[in-house]
């Protein structure tokens, strides 16, 4: 995740949480995406591949981030919660790697 200073948070802060109350459901976000994301490509001097990579990247690794520090931490307390639904194949998971530890 890029953390980004103070300064440059504060930067974006204010237009960020405008965009943000326009936002009601999950088919405008992506919109959002894609158009800032259209809107910061074309900005960039150099329109190629290595620059359409980045931007991807960048998309990817902010799901990859939202995945890991938001949904990650709900299913795993939902999981606690409620139980593992997988203990059965977990349980053999467990068992295979013992049994090649102790040779």
């Amino acid at each position: 995740m890029p953390y980004l200073d103070k300064e440059q948070r504060e930067c974006l802060a204010v237009a960020l949480m405008v965009l943000a109350s326009k936002i009601a459901t999950p088919g405008q976000l992506n919109y959002a995406i894609c158009k800032l994301t259209e809107r910061a490509v074309l900005q960039q001097y150099d329109l190629s591949y290595h620059t359409l990579s980045k931007f991807h990247a960048a998309i990817q690794d902010a799901a990859d981030e939202f995945q890991r520090r938001v949904i990650d931490v709900y299913e795993d307390n939902v999981q606690v919660r409620n139980g593992d639904v997988f203990t059965e194949i977990i349980g053999h998971i467990f068992e295979k790697f013992n049994k090649e530890e102790r040779r």
